[in-house]
């Protein structure tokens, strides 16, 4: 329904952008918006409200945000990881033999990531009274 009339709204464009917050004010502006829910423990289909909807929206949006943060999290440490067994042993990924070039760009820049967050760590470290250096 949303879609729908953003796509009358804007007929001209063939892609059109909006917001959870665009979402959540078309379902507040309606007059009637229930959604028919099976409920197992009744064995029958029960209305939900426009609270209800929006609650369930926002709360599926936050847990794929969740993953999506673990997973940028975990990319991290994995890049960080690769950056100090490069440091250590000479060893690293051979970006040259990935033919294709946005690939070979987007690992370049991953590794990147790990490199900078090696060094922002000795960074820290190195100032830290937490931490000393043994050769």
């Amino acid at each position: 329904m949303f879609e729908k009339q953003l796509a009358q709204t804007y007929p001209d464009q063939s892609h059109i952008n909006y917001q959870v917050g665009d979402l959540i004010g078309f379902i507040g502006q309606c007059k009637e918006f229930v959604a028919l829910i099976f409920d197992q423990k009744v064995n029958a289909y029960v209305p939900r409200d426009k609270a209800w909807i929006q609650e369930k929206i926002v709360s599926h949006l936050r847990l794929k945000l969740e993953k999506l943060v673990h997973y940028a999290a975990d990319a991290v440490l994995v890049s960080a990881v690769l950056a100090g067994i490069k440091r250590s042993t000479g060893l690293t990924i051979a970006t040259h033999r990935i033919e294709n070039e946005d690939v070979r760009n987007v690992v370049n820049k991953f590794l990147g990531v790990g490199e900078w967050v090696v060094d922002q760590s000795i960074l820290y470290m190195s100032s830290s009274p937490y931490f000393e250096r043994k050769r």
